[in-house]
C-alpha cells in the first residue's frame, strides 16, 4: 500500500493512467441489444399443454411431495402420527420427512456419534427417556456418555445407537 503511495506522488495522474494497460471489457461497454429480437433468433411460444408437459417436468419443484405411505416399506419409513403436546418433547421432522437422527463418524477410527436435532419442548425428559430406553435394549453397557445442547435443540450421543434411537421415535409415532 505504502509503495503505490510512493509511486501516486511521484507520477502524474496521466503518467499513472499511460502506464497502467486499459482493459476494457464487456462489463463497461456492453454491445446494446437491439429491441428487435427476431434480429437474434427464432423462436414461437407454445402454449398447447402437451408440450408444456414436458418442460414441467424439468422445473424443479418448490416443496417436496408428502409421501405416499404403504404399510410395510423396506426403508422402514413410517409417517409422523403424534400430536405436539402428547409428549412434553417434540421431534420435527426435517423437510424430506426424515427423522433427525444422524450417525457420524469422527476422524479417530472407529469413534461414532449418534446426533438427535430438531428437539423443542423439555429436552432434559426426553434426554431421560433415552437413557432409559438405551438402558433396556443394552443391559451390559454401564452408561451412555451423552451432551445436552439446549441452546442448539441436539442431544449427542457417544457410540452408534442410531437403529435404538430411530426405534424408540418410531415406536413413539414421531
Amino acid at each position: 500500500m505504502q509503495c503505490l503511495l510512493r509511486v501516486n506522488r511521484l507520477f502524474s495522474k496521466p503518467l499513472l493512467t499511460a502506464l497502467i494497460p486499459l482493459r476494457h471489457g464487456s462489463y463497461r461497454n456492453p454491445k446494446l441489444v437491439s429491441e428487435d429480437l427476431n434480429k437474434y433468433t427464432d423462436y414461437e411460444v407454445s402454449k398447447n399443454p402437451e408440450e408444456w408437459k414436458f418442460v414441467e417436468q424439468l422445473i424443479p419443484s418448490v416443496l417436496i411431495p408428502e409421501p405416499k405411505y404403504e404399510p410395510n416399506l423396506p426403508s422402514g419409513y413410517k409417517p409422523a402420527t403424534v400430536e405436539p403436546g402428547t409428549y412434553p418433547y417434540h421431534i420435527k421432522r426435517s423437510r424430506n420427512h426424515m427423522l433427525p437422527v444422524y450417525l457420524k463418524a469422527n476422524k479417530r477410527p472407529g469413534q461414532r456419534t449418534t446426533q438427535i436435532s430438531r428437539i423443542s419442548g423439555d429436552i432434559w425428559k426426553l434426554h431421560d427417556s433415552l437413557q432409559k430406553h438405551l438402558a433396556k435394549i443394552y443391559p451390559n453397557e454401564p452408561m451412555f456418555p451423552s451432551r445436552v445442547n439446549e441452546v442448539y435443540c441436539q442431544i449427542i450421543f457417544r457410540g452408534d445407537y442410531y437403529n435404538a434411537i430411530s426405534k424408540f421415535f418410531y415406536d413413539r409415532g414421531f
